[in-house]
């Protein structure tokens, strides 16, 4: 079974808001991708680093890793993306 991965930053989370009503905008965003992710099994990684910034998710179901192409990489794959947010 082919598991996707993501590496989640918050590092340049607020890039480019210049308002807090930016900012919270941002945040909703995530929250609603995190709330989707959650509801369809998309699981924190117990091995990854996030006291240092990087949140690991992984999901073995393809649709998911498909609706989500930037931020979602087979493991065995080249890739390793990044999710930045952004206003």
């Amino acid at each position: 079974m082919t598991t996707y991965s993501t590496i989640y930053r918050c590092k340049g989370l607020f890039f480019n808001c210049k308002t807090i009503e930016e900012c919270i905008t941002v945040l909703k965003q995530q929250l609603e991708i995190f709330e989707d992710w959650q509801k369809r099994g998309v699981k924190l990684d117990p091995d990854s680093d996030v006291d240092n910034d990087y949140a690991s998710f992984t999901t073995t179901l393809k649709k998911i890793a498909d609706q989500y192409e930037y931020e979602f990489e087979c493991k065995t794959g080249l890739r390793n993306p990044t999710f930045i947010g952004r206003c």
